[in-house]
């Protein structure tokens, strides 16, 4: 999910992702501990990246999922913060910078 690159998710990771937590429910904070230390403040490939795994575990993953004490509300609104901050500022970071040219 950190990698730069402008692709999307590939989703045999995914799959893994969710067997995983399927299999070993006590992996499933595990994932979550990990996806709120990303970086998601300055890339936003990253970011789209972040989401559309959150996104997938939450519809996919076992009911562990949505009862881990993960600030998932917390966690969106300030994605939503930092995205509306920057086009208030009109500021792009890398990624944008690159697909435009």
């Amino acid at each position: 999910m950190t990698d730069l690159d402008l692709s999307p998710p590939k989703i045999k990771y995914m799959k893994l992702l969710l067997n995983k937590a399927w299999t070993k429910r006590e992996k499933v904070i595990k994932f979550f501990e990990n996806i709120s230390k990303l970086t998601i403040n300055y890339f936003s490939c990253v970011a789209l990246k972040t989401l559309f795994s959150l996104h997938c575990y939450l519809l996919y993953g076992p009911p562990e999922v949505i009862t881990v004490e993960f600030k998932t509300e917390e966690f969106l609104n300030s994605l939503l913060n930092l995205w509306k901050q920057r086009f208030e500022k009109n500021t792009y970071d890398e990624d944008v910078i690159r697909l435009l040219t």
